[in-house]
């Protein structure tokens, strides 16, 4: 069976023409949108970030349950970590990252699902120092 690339790309054209509308938003901000998908990088505020292992801790707006955030390395979500039970959900860390990530993850749980729920109402979560290096 042959795939008809003229149909491809006309529904590829017409979903990148129709984006912006599609999506849903909140106060200007696309939120809910799958890593898989196309990311505004205002859909998730870095809140910290590792000079050494060279990655950024980000929570999405209006995210899914359980409370989590995203580890970053570049502009790929490498991981999620669940907050309050600081261990890898989906993705994989480097064994470097993972005791480094998991560690600041149990000294600032506190704060992290704080911000998980200010990003939930749609508010700007707070920093978190980085604190493990």
């Amino acid at each position: 069976m042959a795939i008809d690339t003229t149909e491809l790309k006309r529904n590829a054209d017409w979903y990148y023409t129709n984006l912006d509308s599609l999506l849903p938003k909140y106060n200007g901000k696309y939120i809910g949108i799958s890593d898989c998908s196309v990311v505004k990088e205002d859909t998730m505020p870095t809140i910290s970030e590792s000079k050494k292992g060279g990655i950024k801790i980000a929570v999405n707006y209006s995210d899914h349950n359980p409370p989590h955030f995203h580890v970053i390395k570049g502009k790929k979500t490498i991981a999620l970590v669940s907050i309050r039970d600081a261990v890898v959900i989906e993705g994989v860390l480097p064994r470097v990252l993972l005791h480094r990530v998991l560690g600041w993850c149990v000294s600032h749980t506190k704060e992290l699902l704080a911000d998980w729920n200010l990003a939930r109402q749609g508010k700007e979560p707070k920093w978190i120092d980085w604190t493990i290096d």
